[in-house]
C-alpha cells in the first residue's frame, strides 16, 4: 500500500474515523468529560511537538502520531508520544511499520526522553511502542482502565 506521511493540521482529529480501541483510550484518559467522538475530536490541538498524518493514495486519514513537548525539569527534554488510528490503520500496518523507526527518530532526536501511558487493551499501540524499543515501567489504572507507563531515554541524562 502506498502512503504519504504530512505535518499534522488540527482539523485533521475532525476528518478521522478513529478506531475503537482509541477512542477507548480517550475516553478513559478524560475520565467522562467529553465522551462522545465527536466531542473527543473537537477538544485535540496540536502543541508544540512534531506531530504527522499519514494518509493513503486516495487522501483517507490512516493515522496520525507524533511526540509532544511536555514540561520538565530544567535541562530535562521531554516529550509524550501519541499515535490514533482509524479502522484503515491495519492496512498500512506492514508498509508503515517499515519506515516507522526512522519517522520515530526524527521526531524523537531533540528529546532526552519520551513516554506516555499507554491503556492495555490497545494492542496496535502497545506492539508499535514494543517495536519502537521502550520499556514497559509501570502497569499503573487511570479512570479504573488499566494502562502501563512506557518510556524511551533518546540522550544522555547523567548531566540532569
Amino acid at each position: 500500500m502506498l502512503y504519504s506521511v504530512r505535518k499534522a493540521e488540527d482539523t485533521d482529529f475532525q476528518e478521522m474515523d478513529l478506531r475503537p480501541a482509541d477512542l477507548l483510550e480517550l475516553q478513559a484518559t478524560r475520565g467522562g468529560i467529553g465522551q462522545s467522538p465527536e466531542d473527543l475530536k473537537a477538544s485535540l490541538r496540536l502543541p508544540e511537538g512534531s506531530h504527522y498524518t499519514v494518509r493513503d493514495e486516495a487522501g483517507t486519514i490512516l493515522l496520525m502520531y507524533g511526540v509532544t513537548t511536555v514540561v520538565s525539569p530544567p535541562g530535562l527534554r521531554t516529550g509524550l508520544i501519541w499515535m490514533m488510528g482509524t479502522p484503515f490503520l491495519e492496512n498500512c500496518s506492514m508498509a508503515f511499520l517499515r519506515r516507522c523507526k526512522d519517522y520515530f527518530q526524527s521526531i524523537a532526536s531533540g528529546y532526552d526522553i519520551v513516554y506516555n501511558y499507554v491503556d492495555a487493551r490497545n494492542m496496535i499501540h502497545l506492539n508499535w511502542l514494543k517495536w519502537l524499543g521502550f520499556s514497559f515501567l509501570k502497569e499503573t489504572h487511570i479512570s479504573s482502565t488499566r494502562f502501563y507507563l512506557v518510556a524511551k531515554l533518546m540522550g544522555d541524562i547523567s548531566n540532569v
